[in-house]
């Protein structure tokens, strides 16, 4: 079985802007797992534990999918905590921008990989970079000492989804691209 999803890599400067920023965030916020910089992305679709032999059918919907979308540009902007911040689980960087062509290139997607097998994600699509996870109680201040200061990253521009193979392992995640589908040339519709 190969452990799957689809996302939007994030560029290099924005990844060590990250970096930086969680540098901070650690010594504010101590009893954080933090997501490693590398492994930072903007999920479209967790697929799971899929067959080997069905992985080629995924990228090649997806890749038919990608095609038919024009590039677009996002900017990581904002921070917040899902499900809230009185008990915070996942601290999250916000997606602003072309919002519009995100949402239209994840319902395809959606639609596409249905035909497949794969169900529909019963939540509202909210982009976002999961930065940390907190497990049990979140240290007191945490969310006061994350959410301080305004945070607005560079844009993103997106021009292609990324189907990932993560494996998992004691040291944490590792996650390997599969298939690199472009989107059409352009930006906008």
């Amino acid at each position: 079985m190969v452990r799957t999803f689809l996302a939007i890599e994030l560029p290099r400067k924005i990844i060590e802007a990250l970096e930086a920023r969680q540098g901070t965030w650690k010594s504010r916020c101590p009893g954080i797992k933090w997501v490693k910089p590398c492994n930072m992305h903007i999920t479209l679709k967790f697929l799971g534990e899929i067959p080997p032999g069905k992985v080629q059918a995924v990228i090649g919907a997806s890749s038919a999918c990608c095609s038919a979308h024009a590039a677009f540009s996002l900017e990581l902007r904002g921070k917040g905590a899902f499900p809230g911040p009185a008990r915070p689980r996942v601290l999250w960087i916000g997606v602003r921008g072309d919002l519009q062509a995100a949402g239209r290139l994840y319902s395809d997607l959606e639609a596409r990989l249905e035909h497949l097998g794969f169900p529909r994600e019963k939540r509202p699509f909210r982009p976002h970079v999961t930065v940390a996870r907190v497990r049990g109680d979140a240290p007191r201040g945490l969310m006061k000492d994350f959410l301080k200061g305004d945070l607005s990253l560079g844009p993103v521009p997106v021009e292609e989804v990324v189907v990932f193979q993560s494996r998992l392992s004691p040291a944490g995640p590792l996650y390997i691209p599969l298939a690199r589908l472009a989107l059409a040339k352009g930006m906008g519709r």
